[in-house]
């Protein structure tokens, strides 16, 4: 059963680019890509910041951002993640278990992502996500 990915607020635009899916798409943007560029905009100028303050001050910066603008302080945190705790965020997002990502692989327009179950390190599964339908699927 295939479910929907929602990682905080962003969707399916935070892993897309994992993939390489942004292609050459000659449609222009939409108002919700708009969006998301103005976000992803906006999370860039917060992380420069953040990478020359002093630790109190980065969370200071961080609980400003959160109080001003939700979004931007959420694509900062996202900007900040590896691509294995990104697909891992998405996975668990979606509803499925994944402590942590062991391996992920390109195929076919997808992800093959292969996680630890559970935080003590036992459980092994196996999930297929699909940036551009923006679903993630058990195998």
């Amino acid at each position: 059963m295939r479910k929907k990915i929602v990682i905080l607020g962003f969707g399916i635009a935070a892993i897309a680019p994992l993939l390489g899916a942004c292609g050459n798409n000659a449609e222009p943007p939409t108002a919700e890509e708009n969006l998301n560029t103005a976000k992803a905009e906006a999370a860039l100028k917060l992380n420069e910041e953040l990478r020359t303050a002093s630790p109190e001050d980065r969370r200071q910066k961080l609980r400003e951002q959160a109080k001003a603008d939700p979004d931007a302080a959420d694509a900062a945190a996202i900007e900040q993640m590896s691509e294995k705790e990104i697909l891992a965020t998405a996975i668990n997002s979606a509803g499925y278990l994944c402590a942590r990502v062991t391996e992920m692989h390109p195929s076919n327009g997808s992800i093959l992502v292969f996680c630890t179950e559970y935080r003590n390190g036992s459980g092994r599964v196996r999930y297929r996500i699909d940036p551009q339908a923006g679903t993630v699927e058990p195998l």
